[in-house]
């Protein structure tokens, strides 16, 4: 598990990323996009690991940057309550977004999670060290038609985002119904 004080000293370690998460990567993901979402999960989202301040995603559980998707166990405790609270959805920083596509295939893998949507740019399906992630544990990706208006104060979407299934396969056909957009099954090579 990656510690929040040596992921940040990751994350300014190398110039190339922004030295201000806060202001170039939150897109707070509209109501209406939500909603698709939570149909897709089975009609209830348990989690969200990269919650924003307000927790403005309707999900049953929340961790916020101040306490740390890297360090907090999203396992037993947070998915106790209910089989279906296994549900994850995650818009992780875009600058920054392999680190948590990897935690949450370690909860994936422990079976702490069944299934999860995660909204990120079009771009992560192309980075080495998510593809074999993606192979392993992808169901199918949505590249939305047209761009997200995300809800971040008026700042413009100018980038191609997707989303992505992750984990259990027979969330295919809902994550098919209620999302808007071109979908595609992720072949796995069994």
């Amino acid at each position: 598990m990656i510690s929040s004080n040596l992921f940040q000293a990751s994350l300014f370690a190398s110039s190339s990323l922004p030295r201000n998460l806060t202001e170039t990567d939150q897109r707070f993901t509209p109501p209406a996009e939500l909603e698709k979402v939570r149909k897709a999960l089975g009609g209830v989202i348990g989690l969200d690991p990269c919650a924003n301040p307000g927790k403005t995603v309707p999900a049953r559980h929340h961790i916020t940057e101040a306490e740390d998707c890297f360090t907090s166990n999203w396992g037993a405790s947070l998915f106790a309550e209910n089989e279906e609270d296994r549900t994850v959805f995650m818009n992780p920083p875009y600058s920054v977004a392999a680190p948590f596509i990897q935690e949450l295939c370690k909860y994936l893998d422990g079976g702490q999670v069944r299934s999860a949507i995660t909204l990120t740019l079009a771009g992560l399906l192309s980075n080495k060290s998510t593809q074999n992630l993606v192979r392993r544990y992808g169901v199918a990706i949505c590249h939305p038609f047209g761009r997200i208006n995300f809800v971040n104060g008026g700042k413009s979407n100018n980038r191609d985002v997707v989303y992505i299934l992750w984990g259990e396969r027979s969330d295919f056909g809902l994550f098919c119904q209620h999302m808007t957009g071109l979908v595609l099954k992720i072949r796995q090579d069994d």
